[in-house]
This record gives structure tokens, C-alpha cells and sequence, in this order.
């Protein structure tokens, strides 16, 4: 997947002010597209929404480093990461 594909996908999820994701439009992507939209995520070394990681095999995120799982204090969204990340 493509950066341009990527942010077409991700965009298509957010709320109508733009500003926040919607979770249940992002779930409503076909699992393929969220397994490659998690791919090109963790490509990027980025932290994971969880809709995104649970469509993915776990040991192999655990294996990319992506062990950790937080939850953020202003969004309140679900995500796993690695500890080079810190969520606010």
C-alpha cells in the first residue's frame, strides 16, 4: 500500500469536522484493507489503532516490537505500540 492509497483510506474514516477518527467506519473497512493499512503502519514504525492491529496475527506484531498496549488520555482510543512510542 501506498502513502496516497493510505490516506485515501484513512480519510474516508474520519468524523464529518475532520478533526477525529470514527471507529465504527474504520471497522467497516473490509479486513483486507485494514490488514494492509496495519502493514503499512507498521512499515512506518507508527503506532497501531487497535481495529487495525486486531485484524493482524498478534506474534507477528509481537515480533516487530509491538508488545505494548495504551490507552490515550485525550482521545481515549485503544492502541499497541512499540516503546519507542509514547501516547498522549
Amino acid at each position: 500500500m501506498k502513502k496516497r492509497e493510505f490516506n485515501k483510506h484513512l480519510n474516508a474514516c474520519r468524523t464529518k469536522d475532520k478533526k477525529r477518527l470514527d471507529l465504527s467506519k474504520l471497522e467497516a473497512l473490509s479486513k483486507e484493507i485494514r490488514l494492509k493499512m496495519a502493514h503499512y503502519v507498521v512499515c512506518q514504525r507508527g503506532p497501531l489503532i487497535m481495529p487495525l492491529a486486531a485484524c493482524c496475527d498478534s506474534q507477528w506484531l509481537h515480533s516487530m516490537g509491538y508488545m505494548y498496549k495504551t490507552i490515550g488520555k485525550t482521545s481515549g482510543l485503544k492502541f499497541q505500540h512499540t516503546c519507542e512510542h509514547i501516547i498522549n
